[in-house]
């Protein structure tokens, strides 16, 4: 899949892997700057913009979506619902002390199985509306996208390509 998204127009490249989950602004900044040698700002805009889609196009959908994936089968559905379940009972604490801050943090913190589709299904999972969600996620991804890139940068400079 990574030759894949190499092969493509770098901005391309850069965008969609911005979206696609687990890898998002953790890939598409280091593969637009490092392997297609893009502008820094260039990268991290396309990032923070292809990362931002996410929560735009998913989270008013996200419901429906669930739903939908729920009626499939009935153990699906249940087995959903035991998820969604176990992970509002371990984490319910956490997020209605800090609320709209946890989504910013999850999303800043640019590590495994957090990033803008964990955010997302967190907002749904936990009921913060759209208008409180919305701005903390595109924060987050801001805050990531601009973390990564200073990393990327400082990784160039340490190992003496910059």
């Amino acid at each position: 899949m990574l030759d894949y998204l190499g092969s493509l127009n770098p901005v391309i490249s850069v965008f969609v892997t911005s979206f696609i989950p687990l890898l998002e602004v953790r890939a598409s900044i280091p593969l637009g700057i490092v392997v297609h040698q893009l502008s820094p700002t260039l990268v991290l805009a396309l990032a923070f913009i292809g990362s931002g889609l996410v929560p735009v196009l998913l989270l008013p959908f996200l419901d429906g979506l669930i739903n939908w994936t729920k009626g499939l089968h009935d153990k699906l559905g249940e087995y959903a619902q035991i998820f969604f379940d176990a992970k509002y009972r371990q984490h319910s604490e956490t997020v209605n002390r800090w609320g709209s801050l946890a989504l910013i943090i999850l999303v800043a913190i640019p590590l495994p199985l957090t990033g803008v589709w964990t955010a997302t299904i967190v907002a749904y999972l936990f009921g913060i509306p759209y208008r409180n969600a919305m701005p903390a996620i595109l924060a987050g991804a801001l805050a990531a996208s601009v973390l990564v890139t200073l990393a990327t940068l400082g990784g160039l400079k340490l190992a003496g390509s910059v």
